[in-house]
């Protein structure tokens, strides 16, 4: 018996439904991942952004004022600064 011509597939073909069905679910995946992690980056972005914006300007309490101070109570010897 012989076979009907065209009936076996050319290689290229194949490639090419296998290379169209591999794009078509990496794009998949990447849409439905990549929208979790892009959320996820927003949200840390935020964060960090309110985290360094409480540090630039920490909140204003009641000043108290700090007590007079000379400088040579801050004096160190030189003995202090050697730990036998």
């Amino acid at each position: 018996m012989g076979r009907k011509p065209g009936s076996r597939r050319k290689p290229w073909v194949m490639a090419a439904g296998a290379l169209a069905s591999w794009l078509a679910a990496a794009s998949l995946v990447q849409g439905l991942w990549g929208a979790d992690i892009g959320q996820a980056v927003h949200q840390l972005d935020e964060r960090i952004e309110r985290l360094l914006d409480r540090e630039a300007c920490p909140a204003q309490g009641p000043e108290q004022p700090s007590p007079a101070r000379s400088h040579e109570d801050d004096a160190l010897e030189p003995w202090e600064l050697v730990s036998v």
